[in-house]
């Protein structure tokens, strides 16, 4: 998993603007990304480079594993965006 799909997505997401800091875990079967981003960060703009990032990395990440989604968690003076990939 950690070679396989975790360093592929960070290593597109890192290019990500606003990004403040990735956090990453990597599981027998599951990568669980974490991006916090800075508090000046566009999140709808950072969606969508979230999303691009996802589909450029998808067409090489292993065909049995589900298809990588994210939820954005905004709390008072941070946004972070989580992604599950199982």
């Amino acid at each position: 998993v950690l070679n396989q799909v975790t360093q592929p997505l960070e290593k597109e997401l890192l290019q990500v603007k606003g990004l403040h800091e990735i956090e990453s875990y990597s599981y027998s079967g599951l990568s669980d990304i974490s991006l916090s981003f800075e508090l000046s960060a566009n999140m709808q703009e950072a969606e969508r480079a979230v999303q691009a990032a996802i589909n450029r990395v998808e067409p090489s990440l292993p065909h049995e594993i589900e298809r990588p989604f994210f939820q954005i968690h905004e709390s008072g003076n941070e946004s972070i965006l989580y992604i599950l990939l199982s």
